[in-house]
C-alpha cells in the first residue's frame, strides 16, 4: 500500500470539489490534470505505483492524514462525488444502510414486494446480516410504512432506498 506521504507527494486534493489533481507527471498523465478515471460502476479510480486506488479513499487520506479503517460512504449516493462533506467513514454494516434502490425493484420501495402466494404486500428488512420479516399487508402503503419504521428503528441513513 502506498504511504500517506507518497499520496500527498503525488496528489493535491480540493475538499470543496472532491477533485484529486496530479502534482507529478506519470506516463501519459500530466501534472495539473485530474487523476484517474471513472469506472462503469461510477467510482473514480487512480493508479499509483502499479496499484489501483479508489479516489474516495485517497481523498480521505489527503483530508485526514490516515487511511480509513472501514468503508467510505458517499452520503448522497453519487460514487464520483468525492467532496469531503459527502464522505463519511463507516463500518460495512453502516454502509449497507445507505444504498440506492436496486434497478430490479418493482414496488418502488426497498424491502417491499408483492407476495403472489398470499396476494398481499410483504415487507422485510435486512440489518447486520439478519433478515427480519415485517409482515404481510393488504395495501402497499401499509407495507411501506412498516418498512420505513423499521429503517428508523435500525438506524438506516435517511437516503437509503433513494432512486439514482
Amino acid at each position: 500500500m502506498i504511504s500517506i506521504a507518497e499520496v500527498r507527494r503525488l496528489l493535491s486534493y480540493d475538499a470543496g470539489t472532491g477533485k484529486l489533481i496530479r502534482l507529478v507527471t506519470v506516463s501519459n498523465a500530466k501534472a495539473g490534470s485530474e487523476a484517474g478515471y471513472v469506472r462503469p460502476d461510477g467510482y473514480r479510480q487512480i493508479r499509483a505505483h502499479g496499484s489501483q486506488y479508489f479516489a474516495h479513499r485517497l481523498a480521505f487520506v489527503c483530508a485526514y492524514g490516515r487511511w480509513p479503517v472501514g468503508d467510505i460512504d458517499h452520503i448522497n449516493g453519487d460514487r464520483s462525488d468525492n467532496r469531503i462533506e459527502n464522505l463519511r467513514e463507516v463500518t460495512h454494516a453502516e454502509n449497507q444502510k445507505n444504498q440506492k434502490r436496486h434497478s430490479t425493484n418493482t414496488s418502488g420501495a426497498v424491502g417491499v414486494y408483492w407476495h403472489k402466494a398470499t396476494s398481499k404486500w410483504k415487507a422485510q428488512i435486512k440489518a447486520d446480516g439478519v433478515q427480519k420479516y415485517l409482515g404481510l399487508f393488504d395495501n402497499k402503503q401499509d407495507a411501506i410504512e412498516a418498512r420505513n419504521a423499521a429503517e428508523i428503528e435500525l438506524g438506516f441513513h435517511e437516503n437509503h432506498g433513494r432512486a439514482l
